[in-house]
């Protein structure tokens, strides 16, 4: 039953397709790029400048935290008398003179 269902809903050609497509477009009110007509795009416009807003704002907390993090003064321990402390001669040949 739901096999003949859904093909009931099938398109024969590419014909009906575009038109239920124009059909859709013309029915929502959008153009051909999908953006909204004049009626009701300034609320596209009020709400893509909101999420500009919030993604700029957790960008630059994030960019804050990320700096706080990095540049932030680690706090270093004193030596203990539990500590060692290595002196040793080191020679290094890796590098060859000629």
């Amino acid at each position: 039953m739901l096999s003949r269902r859904i093909a009931s809903f099938a398109y024969q050609k590419a014909a009906d397709i575009s038109a239920d497509l124009q059909r859709l477009q013309q029915e929502t009110g959008e153009d051909a790029l999908g953006a909204a007509s004049t009626r009701g795009g300034w609320r596209l416009k009020r709400m893509a400048r909101k999420r500009w807003r919030a993604a700029a704002g957790a960008l630059l907390a994030g960019v804050i935290v990320a700096a706080g993090i990095h540049f932030y003064p680690r706090t270093v321990s004193a030596l203990s008398a539990k500590d060692t402390i290595v002196l040793a001669d080191v020679i290094n040949k890796s590098v060859v003179t000629r």
